[in-house]
């Protein structure tokens, strides 16, 4: 039987670590003020929104982020990870650092590959992890939390993606697809989908986002957008964008993966067959929700801020793996819940 995977956990820390939200606001870094509270009227007859993505340009956010991460288990350690990975940790992870969007021309007219790259460069950490104290980022490097974004995605002047690359994958190989439209989606473009149709104060459309790669059966995310009025952000005319997402229930089941796994690394895979109706590897993720709020620049056509924030989101991963010694089973519980709160802030770039 193989070395098990160093952090199982991983399988349920990358299908959400940054997908949640918290109710909490990061304090600008700097450079911002927070948007006025006064609201004018949009334009009374209404006009079509729509991102300003020309071939060429390099737009750079500034992001920060704060999670709250509770992560608790039960039963036998061994099922899950090796004695390096915590088991029980209640951290609250700050974080920011630039990220930059270069645009080329996408496969269409009127679509763009973005190509999507951003670290956190500065990050603190506050908590405990199996009953000590965490100071340093690299005491909960296990948890996954603030990691380098890399990606491309293909949209459209509305932002609608039609394309994305290939998603980061964790130590299994599982995915790292986090829920559509929720805070955690580090490798898209800020801001919400747009309508197609014209739209002044009051409006309201509503996008439907199908993940058909997480969990067993597609996971639909319903997102409500309403103009709420025109507002100044920094002596810049934006129109204010209030969005509530709600994504549904996620079940994986991967115990036949996993025995298909151990029976690709033993000399006797039909032991490892055998397994097949005691092996449990089961995530679920329960249903979450999400706020947001846009200042869209709709000269520039670009987001100049965007913040998200939601009550926590809850996973759970159930496990009956058997010893890599003995072969006995061992079974574990881990639940994670993770609340974060995101915002983006433009300081530069687009045409």
């Amino acid at each position: 039987m193989p070395a098990r995977p160093r952090l199982l956990l991983v399988a349920l820390v990358a299908l959400g670590i940054a997908a949640a939200c918290d109710t909490g606001q990061p304090e600008p870094s700097g450079g911002s003020e927070p948007p006025s509270s006064a609201t004018t009227e949009a334009p009374a007859d209404g006009e079509v929104l729509a991102y300003g993505f020309e071939a060429g340009d390099v737009i750079r956010y500034e992001v920060e982020i704060e999670q709250h991460i509770v992560l608790e288990s039960a039963g036998d350690p061994g099922a899950l990870a090796d004695g390096d990975t915590p088991q029980n940790a209640d951290v609250t992870v700050t974080a920011a650092g630039p990220f930059t969007y270069e645009v080329a021309e996408g496969p269409e007219p009127d679509t763009f590959a973005i190509t999507v790259t951003g670290e956190f460069d500065q990050t603190t950490v506050d908590g405990a992890a199996d009953g000590e104290p965490v100071d340093d980022l690299a005491d909960i490097a296990d948890l996954g939390v603030a990691q380098p974004v890399s990606s491309v995605v293909v949209v459209d002047r509305q932002g609608r993606i039609l394309e994305e690359g290939d998603p980061a994958t964790d130590a299994l190989g599982l995915g790292a697809t986090p829920l559509a439209g929720l805070t955690g989606d580090l490798g898209r473009v800020p801001g919400p989908v747009l309508s197609t149709e014209p739209v002044a104060t009051g409006s309201t459309w509503t996008e439907t986002t199908t993940d058909a790669a997480f969990g067993d059966e597609p996971v639909e995310t319903v997102t409500e957008a309403t103009v709420s009025g025109a507002e100044p952000l920094d002596e810049v005319d934006t129109l204010r964008i209030e969005a509530v997402s709600q994504t549904g229930r996620a079940e994986i089941d991967l115990a036949d993966f996993f025995v298909e796994f151990m029976g690709s690394f033993t000399e006797d895979p039909e032991s490892a067959a055998a397994l097949a109706d005691e092996v449990v590897f089961r995530i679920t993720v329960d249903p979450s929700s999400s706020e947001s709020t846009t200042w869209f620049d709709p000269e520039v056509g670009l987001a100049r801020q965007v913040t998200t924030t939601g009550p926590p989101t809850a996973f759970l991963m159930e496990v009956a793996l058997p010893d890599e010694d003995t072969g006995d089973l061992q079974s574990s519980e881990l639940g994670l819940s993770v609340s974060q709160s995101l915002t983006y802030r433009l300081v530069g770039g687009g045409s």
